[in-house]
């Protein structure tokens, strides 16, 4: 079973340090649905940090163009990054882009497979952002989803990178989370987690 965390007073969400010091390479972070975005883009200015090559960010909730959008806004760098997008085809025909492609919808599970695998052969990614577990809750059985995400955790081991799934709070007792949870290094309960004041 994966070590669990929950910290009240201290500033900085230590994603990568627990990535990259205590060989986590699967980290599941639950995180209270207010504030999430916040959460995340801390998250992910943590690794944006590191110099140990490309971030992939696998983004079934927000649009490319919006997810950049955020991140220039907060000064995160997004040239280090891949976006694998399953929003915007739901809406319009993308344009294309070097730096990310596009899936039907987040429901597309096979074809998410695929352009993660295919990513991951492609580029030296050193971490893996998966946004977000809850968001799969909505267009797959729990069966279904913990097949694929099982298959995706032994993608990352092999490939010997490390993947930072989120998950909302509300969720985090749901059959799927716990059973996922299993299968993860480490779990971070980030409700109690003060993010960072710029």
């Amino acid at each position: 079973m994966p070590d669990t965390e929950e910290k009240s007073d201290i500033d900085l969400i230590p994603t990568a340090d627990i990535a990259l010091k205590s060989e986590s390479q699967i980290i599941v972070l639950v995180m209270p649905e207010e504030e999430y975005i916040e959460r995340l883009m801390t998250v992910v200015s943590d690794l944006s940090t590191l110099d140990h090559g490309k971030i992939c960010y696998v983004s079934l909730n927000r649009p490319y163009e919006s997810l950049k959008r955020i991140l220039d806004r907060v000064g995160i760098d997004s040239s280090n990054f891949f976006f694998i997008d399953a929003i915007t085809k739901t809406a319009k025909i993308p344009d294309k882009s070097d730096n990310c492609e596009y899936i039907s919808s987040p429901g597309a599970l096979t074809e998410l497979s695929v352009a993660i695998s295919n990513s991951m052969e492609h580029r030296d990614f050193k971490f893996i952002v998966f946004d977000s577990l809850s968001t799969l809750l909505v267009y797959e059985s729990d069966t279904t989803i913990a097949k694929f995400v099982h298959f995706l955790m032994a993608k990352v081991r092999v490939a010997e990178c490390s993947a930072v799934f989120t998950c909302l709070k509300q969720d985090a007792s749901s059959i799927l989370v716990k059973d996922i949870n299993m299968f993860a290094d480490k779990v971070i309960d980030l409700e109690r987690w003060n993010i960072r004041k710029g």
